[in-house]
């Protein structure tokens, strides 16, 4: 009996100590659970190249070790983490609770801000901290200001090369019309949506005054060395050989609602207080931009537009020489985030292709070619190499937007990720994401992305949505085809049984100004940006058998909006589609704008080329549309008369349509309720006229 008793109770103790890790494994593994629609509604930021770089912002060195923010941008009012990380080993320490860090030239201390644990995009209560790095010595707060230094997009910060002094910009609040994306300004707990309804735009706004003071850290005195009313002001930075500083501010001229660019690069003797212009519209194009000061101050690194509109962060890299020279650097279009190596002699950016944007090296010189560091899909930023050259530091976003810290060991070239920054689809059953190019009708390779259901079976056969995005020159991005503000929107529709096909087109402009000159030549800027998006739904189509692609259905938010009405007119595949602010073509347009702007944006004017103008419009063309769509507006959005014009054309020829039209609300929605029932009547929609498998 006592043998048999020993016997169980050994049975039950093996049992036991075998199931234990197993329970424990089982409770840390949760199984993914459906992306939903408060999913989609509730996670807020932009995942293009151009807002990411701001969200996050270039890593720090101090001596051996990384400084990075470390925050949660779907979780409002998380706030940010600073941590320090070791790149050998990629030991972490968490420092403070802020964001944006700098760390002065001597690596000892760092300035960053703090924004008193409200939602990082809040404008209000953002203040200025300086910290020591080593000693866990309390923050010091340096800035009082009433409502606060500004949002991200409009504050900076530059060290001087003594370590006693920043420069630092502010903005407090955002031009008036922008002002309504505030969440805090839109308290709402019901849609505001009319259907079928009208109204007219906001009021015009002016933009707020850009204001660089210089702050003396240990005193806290300060003096206001620049106080204008421009967009934006670039790239802050001292120049370390004079007591001088750098920067670009950027000013826009509307005349009637188009609107041309004045780029610069200006500098401020901090001794005379005199401002002056180094570089502007070199070149031969409007602008220059984002402009560093070598290592010792004699060179400066810019970009250059040659192009004949400016677009930011989208330029051709050059270098203003000691002499007054400029040396072209062969990197190609598009360049971003560069920066000089420490010994001057070098310089990483970010360049490639959409949703192909590597971190490259390249020396100063007009013979040189870049090498490229990193091969996976997706987007990097900010590259930055350590001070003792042993390292290189950047960001990197994969196409599930899993943003992490990634370093090169520069000695042996081995790359590592040390930290993940943030994973917004983390514990959710996403899509399978791949990146896909084909030729367009003149040879040209275009890029997109397919997302495929989380449940694929590639023996059935799925409807597909097809998402041109908006943005126009900002590429391919991850934030869905409908809401345009949340990375969890595809995958959203891929669980509710959708393939998803997000294309780029060549006005983009990832693709070179040589392509953009073709289409100004040729007067065909929407017949070919059409044809680069059905070209890719042809390839899809063909490639992909799992495609029903007798079930799509097509989607398209602002410029994105634009060129899908136009593709309605030119293809009848379609079984539904749902514009979001679309925007429209020259004709509404053509009452209060020079020919010139008119010309630069739509590249065909009716003034000088009718006939060209009668192919390329959505307004001549609408009564050719015989797909089901439905319209969405805003009040302070885009609000196009061209879509009013072409949903009164469908109503008219007993199209099925709808046109909804959303008070107090911006050109991306951001009143929650409004996201929640826009998104529910596109689901709908697409459910009426081509409904999934289930």
């Amino acid at each position: 009996m006592r043998k048999k008793l020993r016997a169980t109770l050994l049975w039950i103790i093996v049992a036991v100590g075998c199931c234990v890790p197993l329970l424990a494994q089982s409770q840390q593994l949760q199984p993914a659970r459906p992306v939903t629609e408060s999913d989609v509604v509730n996670q807020s930021g932009r995942f293009t190249e151009y807002l990411t770089s701001y969200l996050f912002p270039r890593p720090q060195w101090a001596h051996d070790l990384l400084i990075v923010a470390v925050r949660d941008t779907n979780k409002a009012g998380s706030g940010s983490v600073i941590e320090s990380i070791e790149p050998g080993n990629g030991a972490t320490e968490r420092l403070t609770s802020g964001d944006d860090p700098h760390v002065d030239p001597s690596g000892r201390v760092m300035a960053f801000f703090r924004g008193f644990g409200q939602d990082r995009l809040d404008l209000k209560n953002v203040q200025l901290f300086t910290m020591h790095i080593v000693g866990n010595q309390e923050p010091h707060q340096v800035t009082h200001f009433d409502g606060g230094v500004g949002g991200i997009w409009d504050r900076q910060l530059a060290w001087s090369s003594d370590s006693r002094h920043v420069a630092l910009l502010t903005s407090p609040g955002l031009p008036g019309k922008e002002q309504v994306t505030s969440k805090s300004v839109l308290p709402s707990s019901s849609p505001t949506v009319e259907v079928e309804g009208g109204g007219s735009d906001a009021d015009g706004f002016s933009w707020p005054r850009k204001t660089i003071r210089v702050l003396d850290v240990a005193s806290g005195s300060e003096r206001v060395v620049y106080d204008h009313p421009v967009e934006v002001v670039g790239d802050l930075g001292w120049i370390p050989s004079k007591n001088a500083l750098l920067f670009n501010p950027t000013s826009i001229e509307y005349i009637g609602s188009t609107f041309t660019y004045r780029t610069a690069v200006d500098e401020i003797d901090l001794t005379s207080g005199r401002e002056s212009t180094l570089l502007e519209k070199q070149l031969g194009g409007q602008g220059t931009s984002h402009a560093i000061a070598s290592p010792d101050g004699s060179r400066i690194l810019f970009n250059a537009n040659p192009w004949h509109r400016a677009l930011p962060d989208r330029f051709d890299l050059s270098v203003l020489e000691s002499n007054g020279t400029i040396t072209r650097l062969a990197v190609g279009p598009f360049v971003s985030g560069a920066v000089w190596d420490p010994d001057g002699r070098a310089i990483y950016g970010v360049a490639g292709s959409p949703m192909l944007r590597r971190v490259f090296r390249i020396g100063a010189s007009s013979d040189a070619t870049p090498t490229f560091v990193d091969e996976d899909a997706g987007v990097d930023l900010s590259p930055s190499p350590s001070k003792d050259g042993k390292w290189l530091a950047w960001i990197h976003i994969d196409l599930l937007g899993k943003v992490t810290l990634r370093v090169e060991n520069l000695q042996n070239h081995q790359l590592r990720d040390l930290l993940t920054i943030q994973d917004p689809l983390k514990g959710l059953r996403v899509a399978a994401v791949r990146r896909v190019t084909w030729t367009a009708a003149d040879g040209l390779q275009v890029a997109g992305l397919l997302f495929t259901p989380p449940s694929f079976d590639r023996s059935k056969h799925y409807p597909m949505i097809v998402g041109v995005h908006g943005g126009e020159e900002n590429g391919l991005s991850l934030d869905g085809p409908i809401i345009m503000s949340s990375i969890a929107e595809a995958h959203y529709w891929a669980g509710q049984g959708y393939v998803v096909f997000e294309p780029d087109y060549r006005t983009s402009q990832m693709y070179g100004p040589d392509v953009i000159e073709k289409m100004r030549e040729q007067q065909s800027r929407y017949l070919t940006d059409a044809n680069d998006v059905l070209s890719g739904v042809d390839e899809v189509c063909r490639k992909y058998s799992y495609v029903d692609c007798t079930r799509l259905v097509l989607t398209g938010q602002s410029w994105g909006g634009a060129y899908a009405t136009f593709i309605l007119t030119q293809d009848h595949r379609f079984k539904a589609a749902v514009i979001s602010e679309g925007l429209g073509d020259s004709w509404e347009n053509a009452g209060g704008d020079t020919e010139e702007g008119l010309e630069a944006f739509y590249l065909v004017l009716a003034s000088k080329n009718a006939d060209a103008y009668d192919r390329n419009s959505s307004v001549v063309n609408a009564r050719k549309i015989d797909t089901p769509t439905m319209f969405m507006q805003s009040e302070n959005g885009g609000n196009s008369a061209a879509l009013h014009y072409i949903f009164e054309t469908l109503q008219t020829n007993g199209i099925p349509s709808v046109r909804l039209f959303y008070r107090q609300d911006a050109h991306v929605l951001q009143r929650e309720a409004n996201r929640y029932d826009f998104l529910h009547r596109a689901r709908n929609w697409f459910l009426k006229y081509a409904p999934p498998n289930n």
